[in-house]
């Protein structure tokens, strides 16, 4: 009898357990796509992993295996859109929608795709709470008055505001999901620099997230806004001015008692929008100790130089003109222009990225002025 119920056990666990690696099994709604190829692609520039499938009426299959979660899309020839999901080793079902192809495509199975689809289904909440597909496209009719379409966009402002809410919520629920890893590394600096840090370590030492590439970017991510932390020496740099010279920061921010490193180019639209309202602040503010160095991150020096004389922008600017590859873009980490940072008299960092609307008040405050 025991012999027997250990054998039962054996059989019953054997049953329970899944082999290693994953299974994607999708379902096309009808068999248009028959022997159609399919790719499973997981967008890495560096390593680029691409299997492909072939439709069998219309169902296609994939198997493998992945050493940490990855993010993959799925395409098929003669269907525009593609299908996104987050790999882990578990069986994945795509259930493709009876029209519009893959869009509206409901993906099912792994614990990330799991958690996605209940945030996905709070959002969709929101958004018919608002009705905000048919309030856009009310907004957008040229019969729509001025008073409604302001109304609309409080509205839309609202709902926005409550969907943020649900990503805020999320990530404080789920702080090691791979959907949060993922989401990270591009929302790294809207969250404190401590909590960042001590997320990457606990992700880090999950045996689940071992040498996986979304989780080493937002650590180099870190690694990079670490030296701009408040008090930290702003990292120098020497670049030339229009003329040729070449000027250090660390020979700028003793002149002053609050220094903007100003990051634009003569090519930016908002830059150049901006421009005006700054040589306003700095024609108000330089005598009480306000400095600004622009750093351009232009490609052609006419059109540097050219948008400096129209703009009259009459403190220290510099550039190298290397565009993007500009050699202050990696230790300043900067992702878009206009951007700024503000240092003290010692170099020392006050604050990043301090908005246009806050802009005065804040530069009052650094100066003391009432």
């Amino acid at each position: 009898m025991k012999r027997f119920f250990t054998f039962f056990v054996a059989i019953a666990l054997l049953s329970c357990s899944t082999d290693h690696g994953y299974t994607i099994k999708g379902k096309l709604p009808t068999g248009d796509y028959n022997q159609k190829r399919v790719f499973l692609t997981n967008y890495d520039k560096g390593v680029t992993i691409t299997d492909t499938a072939t439709v069998v009426g219309d169902k296609f299959t994939f198997k493998g295996e992945v050493t940490t979660p990855e993010y993959y899309g799925i395409t098929i020839d003669g269907m525009d859109e593609k299908i996104i999901l987050f790999v882990e080793n578990d069986n994945f079902k795509i259930e493709y929608p009876k029209e519009g192809g893959a869009k509206g495509a409901e993906v099912t199975g792994g614990e990330t795709n799991t958690l996605l689809n209940e945030l996905k289904e709070k959002k969709r909440e929101v958004n018919e709470k608002y009705s905000i597909e048919s309030l856009r496209e009310e907004y957008k009719d040229q019969n729509t008055s001025v008073d409604r379409k302001r109304e609309i966009a409080k509205l839309d402002l609202a709902a926005q505001e409550e969907l943020k809410v649900l990503d805020e919520q999320f990530f404080n629920d789920h702080p090691h999901s791979f959907y949060t890893i993922y989401q990270l590394v591009k929302k790294v600096e809207e969250y404190p620099f401590s909590e960042m840090e001590k997320r990457v370590e606990e992700c880090e030492a999950m045996a689940k997230y071992e040498g996986n590439r979304y989780l080493q970017e937002v650590k180099k991510s870190i690694e990079r806004l670490r030296p701009l932390q408040p008090g930290k020496i702003a990292p120098d740099f020497s670049l030339p001015t229009p003329e040729g010279k070449m000027v250090s920061l660390s020979e700028i921010y003793p002149n002053h008692k609050i220094t903007m490193i100003d990051f634009w180019a003569g090519w930016c639209g908002p830059c150049r929008r901006f421009n005006p309202k700054l040589v306003e602040l700095y024609k108000k503010y330089n005598k009480f100790g306000f400095g600004i160095v622009g750093v351009s991150l232009d490609s052609k020096e006419e059109v540097w130089k050219d948008a400096i004389k129209t703009d009259k922008l009459t403190w220290v600017q510099l550039s190298d003109l290397k565009y993007w590859k500009s050699e202050v873009v990696e230790p300043y980490f900067v992702t878009y222009i206009p951007q700024n940072i503000f240092v003290d008299s010692e170099g020392k960092v006050i604050k990043r990225k301090v908005a246009a609307f806050e802009l005065e008040e804040f530069i009052k405050k650094q100066l003391g002025i009432e």
